[in-house]
């Protein structure tokens, strides 16, 4: 059969299109023209802009317009396609489940949202919404066209995402509608764009655009042919097949069937008789026993957890078995998710898990299987690959898991995916596992519910500790193990390892004691002879893995022998623009030499999320190229690599690959004051994110962070760090060095300050005011006088507040730092209220937010840090017996709150005006903020709150007759109040006395909630009597009459 004719259209029907394409085009540029989404002319720089593809959002100016309910978002989006939308569609399109009153009410509070948001694009009236004065980024769609321009990766995203389940049955049917639309649209631009390329003769936009239509649509036959085509044309045949492979392996897994008979006649054609079309692992030799009893042992029907231990020394060929095991047994139906330790510095928790629980990530994605807010906030928290979708960046939320609680998360999600496909888990050399990330593993194999296989590696010193593991599991399902030493190759496997590779002729002219003496039986070290030989047939690779390697990079050109030297620094971290950043090259310059590289299998590429890292294809060979530099040339690498990498570095933004390769460089480098202050500064956005309820930090920098709730597991273990860090420095006298000792120190204190242990926070903090007045490190002692004002704040010690208020704000004013002046009031407005003294507080705490006020004009916003007073004037109307005027002030700063698109301090807010909505006898007000408090900061959308928040929880828990929730209100309750605060610790014991009150009477299952050790009575006494101390004598008078207390 001829060969099919060139041409991007090569592999559709000659280039005329079908019927159905036809039609599908037609009621795509139908839709267009009814939608009115055909470019126009630049947009008017304050035109607000709309993004459909990936997370939706509105854009002024570019920046982000913040829109609070997500229904709102999506009506306003579905109005900028379909022109004037009346209220009753509008009603039955989001509110359709609901009675009219509340669907109108609902849909006044959105069209109120969108007015604030947009007041000048949205036009409502008593009938309807219309959307103006605003452009689309689906309007760029027909300029992927032009191969001149690039590609926008999200145009490939989902449209409109998160807008699932929004609305009723109608609003899903338009949404899946518009969403083929535009899919269809931009594939159809990328197929244009493909076929201008080729006609241009641009094989790598041609590949580009064929490889984003795959990413549209991975079962696009289509498009894998003309990829595969493309790359055949090039020389890169196994490339193609191995492409072709992976999507067969997809579909028969995926829907359940296979490519066409001409998919496979074209496959067969371009791949006839050549290794590369041989299926992976077939040339494997030399292990076949090993092969076979793992084959045996996993394919024999059982329903069980199957689990296989491969252990032996570096280069013995530990992968290589486990991949020919997998190519034979995992064919059809399979699912494949891999773990493999971190390269670069110690270990950070769980990191090992991290590539896998990314892939686990994107799979239930695809398969539309849901993951709980609750779950997810646990997993984009711990692992940096696990997609943050509908979880705001740089915000707080519940403690961190524990091994086992995820692994009770993992254990779920992989029983999901498992209840529909074959799954089975790689986990790679596990000696190189941190702690966490093996007893994450244990957790995962004990809670599995699902017959599972995994298959796991390890070198000599590990198997012992994992072969432990394996005989004390006790999982849900019966299991069995098999376990696997491999040693080296005897002499007689070396020699047909040798004739798999070289011509008999050669092996003959050699002898066999030449490949057994050189090799040792290692199959890494033979593999790499025998690919010297086969490059050069005189020469002699028999002198070591090290003389080997060098004798290889002989023949390299010096661009390439450079390119290795460079990765052999970079230790898997190194992308093509680093790299050649590095060499002082374009990235152009070095694509030739890379893909000779490539060819000849000294370097293989790997993938971080959207950039594409070289690495070599063993780390033996990786470290020979090393270890041959000379020590002052590695350390200048290290040192050119750390300038490199920290370009493009940032504490604000959780990187956690980037920054261990920095450190690690840094550290190679011998900068370790660098690696000291990378330290601090990661300790102290992480500090300031995850255990201050209101971190005296801007807003624009609040925005730009994107650091997850990491619980106090992993603030002690960035403590650790620091400490082993400044102890190796110790003995260095250098004013650098103090600062950065007496910085940590601050640090540390606060953090425990912040926890309620304030001995040991105390001490720490001591010190390092000690040290911040012997060398005049006045900001560092700024700092510190912050945190024990945050102690005495929260332990009611006013005249110690007031002392520490007058000095914060007495430094504050000689340095120029007005921030810290306002926190300085707001302490002397507190101090104000702990002695009763509420008129005074009022105008002090009003002094402190008109501070704010000021800077923010001056464009220095802290928004959370304005709100702070005011939330404690609202306090102080409360106790004051007004929650009516107290309640205008929590609403107040919660609308201010969303208005400037924080998450920050909202549930704290909630917890607030839920306790004024009590003081009003408004229960159903009370249970709408608890409700929205409570969502907030459990989605880690919330971020910081105290304990108020759980313990009027506890209360409507108990009210609703849920034992459960009552005991998990009142011990997150008791858990935050541990502080030691008055009026938190009053709430918390009147939850406690209505939840005993409550079993009492028999209105609630007592056995269900757990034993309290007090009387209704005692709880409310004490809780009474706190109130008074406060001055908060209303709701004193409540507790003790609800209570029938003396």
């Amino acid at each position: 059969m001829a060969h099919p004719p060139k041409g991007c259209r090569t592999f559709r029907e000659g280039g005329r299109r079908t019927r159905e394409e036809t039609g599908a085009t037609e009621r795509a540029s139908a839709m267009e023209a009814w939608h009115g989404t055909r470019p126009t002319g630049s947009p008017d720089p304050m035109t607000v802009c709309l993004h459909f593809f990936g997370e939706p959002q509105a854009e002024r100016d570019g920046k982000r317009i913040a829109i609070p309910l997500k229904k709102a978002e999506a009506l306003l989006f579905y109005a900028a396609l379909e022109g004037r939308v009346p209220r009753d569609r509008a009603k039955l399109l989001f509110w359709g489940d609901k009675d009219e009153a509340l669907a109108a009410n609902s849909l006044r509070n959105s069209l109120h949202v969108l007015r604030r948001a947009l007041p000048d694009n949205c036009e409502v009236d008593r009938r309807s919404l219309l959307v103006k004065g605003i452009v689309k980024d689906l309007d760029r769609i027909p300029k992927l066209e032009d191969p001149s321009v690039p590609i926008g990766p999200t145009f490939l995203d989902e449209p409109l995402q998160g807008f699932d389940a929004l609305g009723g049955p109608e609003f899903d049917a338009w949404l899946g509608l518009t969403r083929n639309i535009l899919r269809g649209r931009v594939a159809e631009s990328l197929r244009t764009r493909a076929a201008a390329c080729y006609e241009r003769g641009r094989f790598d936009g041609r590949t580009e655009a064929l490889s984003a239509l795959l990413t549209l649509d991975p079962f696009d036959e289509d498009s894998v042919l003309e990829l595969m085509e493309s790359w055949h044309e090039r020389g890169y045949t196994a490339k193609a097949v191995s492409l072709y492979e992976n999507f067969r392996t997809r579909m028969q897994s995926e829907i359940g069937i296979g490519p066409s008979s001409r998919a496979e006649a074209f496959l067969r054609r371009i791949a006839g008789g050549t290794a590369a079309s041989q299926p992976i692992g077939e040339r494997f030799c030399c292990r076949e026993a090993e092969v076979e009893r793992i084959v045996s042992f996993l394919s024999d029907g059982r329903r069980e957890l199957k689990l296989v231990l491969v252990h032996g020394e570096a280069g013995i060929g530990k992968t290589s078995l486990v991949n020919r095991a997998l190519a034979l047994n995992a064919a059809r139906g399979t699912d494949i998710l891999a773990a493999r330790p971190e390269l670069l510095g110690p270990p950070a928790p769980y990191s090992a898990w991290n590539g896998l629980i990314a892939h686990m990530g994107k799979r239930l994605e695809e398969r539309g299987i849901p993951v709980a807010p609750s779950d997810r906030s646990a997993l984009s928290g711990t692992f940096y690959g696990f997609s943050r979708r509908d979880v705001s960046p740089g915000t707080g939320g519940p403690p961190s898991p524990t091994p086992f609680g995820l692994g009770r998360i993992v254990s779920r999600l992989l029983d999901s995916l498992a209840s529909n496909t074959r799954l089975i888990l790689v986990l790679e050399d596990l000696h190189e596992f941190d702690l966490q990330s093996l007893l994450l593993l244990e957790a995962v194999l004990t809670k599995m519910e699902s017959a599972l296989t995994v298959l796991l590696t390890t070198r000599p010193e590990g198997a012992a500790a994992i072969g432990e593991m394996l005989d004390r599991l006790k999982p849900s399902l019966p299991h069995r193990s098999l376990r696997i030493p491999l040693g080296p190759l005897d002499p007689a496997e070396t020699l047909k390892f040798c004739r798999s590779f070289l011509p008999d002729d050669l092996v003959s002219l050699k002898g066999a004691e030449y490949f057994v003496r050189g090799s040792e039986g290692i199959p890494l070290l033979l593999a790499e002879m025998l690919r010297s030989l086969s490059e050069d047939p005189d020469g002699d690779p028999s002198a070591g893995l090290a003389k080997t390697i060098m004798a290889r990079m002989k023949d390299l050109s010096p661009t390439q022998r450079r390119l290795l030297e460079a990765l052999s620094a970079f230790r898997g971290s190194g992308s093509l623009e680093d790299v050649a950043l590095f060499l002082n090259l374009s990235p152009g310059e070095l694509v030739e030499p890379m893909e000779g590289l490539l060819r000849k299998k000294l370097i293989h590429e790997t993938a971080d999320g959207d950039r594409l890292l070289a690495d070599f294809c063993h780390a033996n060979v990786r470290d020979c190229v090393y270890e041959s530099l000379p020590g002052f040339k590695r350390r200048e690498f290290h040192r050119r690599i750390a300038e490199i990498l920290s370009a493009r570095y940032s504490p604000r933004v959780w990187n956690p690959t980037l920054s261990a390769a920095l450190r690690h460089h840094y550290r190679m480098a011998g900068l370790r004051t660098d690696e000291l202050k990378l330290h601090l500064s990661e300790m102290s956005f992480h500090i300031a994110l995850n255990h201050t309820l209101f971190p005296l930090i801007e807003d624009r920098v609040l925005h730009s962070c994107s650091i997850p709730f990491g619980g106090r597991e992993e603030t002690e273990f960035k403590i650790a760090q620091v400490r082993e860090l400044l102890g190796e420095t110790e003995g260095t006298e250098s004013v650098e060095r103090t600062r950065m000792e007496a910085s940590f120190l601050e640090l540390w204190g606060g953090y425990r300050i912040n926890w309620g242990d304030y001995r040991p926070g105390r001490a720490l903090i001591e010190r390092a005011l000690a040290l911040s007045r012997q060398h005049g490190f006045d900001e560092i002692r700024l700092h510190c006088l912050e945190h024990m004002g945050h102690r005495f704040l929260q332990t009611d010690e006013s005249a110690r507040l007031k002392d520490t208020g007058r000095a914060i704000v007495h430094l504050a004013k000689r340095l120029g730092k007005e921030h810290h002046m306002g926190l300085g009031l707001r302490f002397l407005g507190v101090h104000r209220m702990i002695e009763r003294d509420f008129e005074g507080a009022e105008r002090i705490l009003a002094h402190s937010a008109a501070l704010f006020e000021d800077l923010s004009l001056l464009g220095r916003n802290y928004t959370l840090n304005l709100l702070a007073p005011r939330c404690y004037i609202g306090e102080t109307r409360q106790w004051r017996g007004d929650p009516d005027g107290a309640m205008e002030h929590f609403c107040a700063c919660i609308e201010r709150c969303s208005d400037a698109g924080f998450f920050w301090g909202l549930s704290h807010f909630h917890a607030h005006a839920a306790d004024a909505a009590l003081d009003m006898g408004c229960w159903n007000l009370a249970r709408d903020h608890i409700e929205e408090g409570v969502t907030l900061f459990e989605s880690c959308r919330g971020g910081h709150c105290g304990s108020l928040l759980y313990s009027l929880k506890a209360i409507l828990d108990a009210r609703d007759n849920r034992p459960d929730d009552v005991r998990t209100s009142l011990e997150k309750g008791d858990r935050l109040s541990a502080i030691g605060k008055r009026s938190w610790c009053a709430a918390q014991l009147m939850a406690k006395a209505w939840a005993a009150s409550m079993a009492e009477r028999g209105e609630l299952d007592g056995e269900r909630l757990g034993p309290l050790p007090g009387t209704p009575q005692s709880y409310a006494g004490e809780s009474a009597a706190l109130y008074s101390a406060i001055g908060a004598e209303r709701r004193a008078r409540f507790v003790r009459r609800t209570f029938g207390v003396e």
